[in-house]
């Protein structure tokens, strides 16, 4: 059953949102929410009948992150309205059942997990056809700004409905690219294709918190991975694809010099080191943002049921903060912490692929909230997972 609801989750993976369930209140859930309740299920019955977990540290740490965070909302409930409450409560469960896969795969047949490695593949290369043909054959959002997305034109958004976030997951997939390659030795003419379509993806984006990412992210991988001499030529390639893209298009977006986000990133970090330096310890509970910002002012109240952008702040770090104070902060880098040691327990490639992909990631929550973005903590906690238990002896 873990598996199956493990394939599962990669199928209605480069739907990305176009399957989204409104709720009320102006919350929305995906598909993959309920396949990962019914994982989780499967997983804690596992976990019951077998009596074990592995990488018990990591599991602590992640428990004692989670109880931080669940102190933090339940000393707010008397400050919010029940059913805000609710909400909030319903973030923290959904970051659970996402923080599962990290440990899924242990109850899952090795040869599976082989398999498994290239079904992700498969769908890395899905959603850069996709994304590609969204943008040549329809690149205006604008259409749906009374959803709550924002007005992208001219830019390759793909299925997520977003091209900050689309950028993101695009340069994790470049890695996985570049890993998976070279776990198979020498590049194949099919991988190459790919990895050059998947630069054009992202530098269609537009997604300059992208560029800075894919720059830190894949010179990262490169050194780690001891492959030096292809650092020059593959930002060779990049800088000739990154050439040829169009760049004066009728399009604020397209506009690389583009202020006007810079300046609305740095009032939202204000904003939100206002309510960190109000609420230091335990910050005001995970994640009830989305309504304490109509507190103090940051949003109206109609924003906070109707926008995609008021639920949080475009910093994953800052969110945590102002969540649930420098205590989660300092539990939540501790989970990563942990993460990180435990990848030099293995090899060189795969060192290196998450590696690079967590400081990618981390540079990327500088600009937005990347790190708590479902279809990345997917995609990290998946890539995590599958290669945390069993890499070295499969031979990956």
């Amino acid at each position: 059953m873990i598996e199956f609801l493990l394939l599962l989750l990669l199928v209605f993976f480069p739907f990305g949102n176009l399957f989204r369930i409104p709720l009320n209140n102006g919350i929305t859930v995906l598909p993959n929410d309920f396949i990962l309740a019914g994982l989780f299920v499967v997983f804690i019955y596992n976990v019951l009948k077998k009596r074990t977990i592995h990488n018990t540290s990591l599991f602590k740490a992640i428990g004692i992150f989670l109880m931080v965070a669940a102190l933090s909302l339940l000393l707010r409930i008397q400050d919010i309205p029940f059913k805000d409450f609710i909400v909030s409560l319903g973030y923290f469960i959904r970051f659970i059942l996402y923080l599962q896969l990290l440990f899924v795969f242990q109850f899952v047949h090795k040869n599976f997990i082989k398999k498994y490695i290239q079904y992700m593949y498969v769908i890395g290369v899905v959603i850069i056809i996709v994304g590609l043909l969204q943008y040549f054959f329809y690149s205006d959002l604008r259409p749906f700004v009374y959803l709550g997305w924002d007005e992208h034109y001219l830019r390759l958004f793909g299925t997520f409905l977003d091209p900050n976030f689309t950028g993101a997951l695009l340069v994790l997939f470049l890695l996985f690219t570049l890993g998976y390659s070279q776990s198979k030795g020498a590049m194949k003419a099919e991988q190459f294709v790919i990895i050059a379509s998947t630069l054009l993806a992202i530098f269609l984006t537009y997604s300059r918190s992208s560029y800075i990412m894919l720059l830190l992210s894949s010179t990262t991988y490169f050194l780690l991975s001891q492959q030096i001499k292809k650092i020059g030529v593959f930002f060779i390639i990049a800088i000739t694809i990154f050439i040829i893209i169009p760049k004066n298009l009728p399009s604020e977006g397209v506009n690389l010099l583009r202020t006007a986000s810079i300046n609305a990133r740095q009032d939202e970090y204000k904003k939100a080191l206002v309510i960190i330096k109000d609420n230091p310890l335990l910050g005001v509970g995970f994640n009830t943002l989305r309504y304490t910002r109509v507190r103090y002012g940051f949003s109206e109240p109609q924003d906070a049921a109707g926008s995609l952008s008021t639920g949080g702040f475009p910093n994953s770090l800052l969110v945590v903060a102002a969540t649930s104070g420098i205590i989660g902060l300092l539990g939540y880098l501790n989970i990563w912490r942990l993460i990180i040691l435990q990848t030099f327990r293995q090899k060189a490639y795969i060192r290196a692929l998450i590696l690079a992909s967590i400081i990618g990631l981390f540079t990327h929550a500088l600009f937005e909230n990347t790190l708590f973005y479902p279809f990345v903590m997917m995609w990290i906690f998946l890539l995590i997972g599958v290669f945390g238990k069993h890499a070295n002896d499969l031979g990956l």
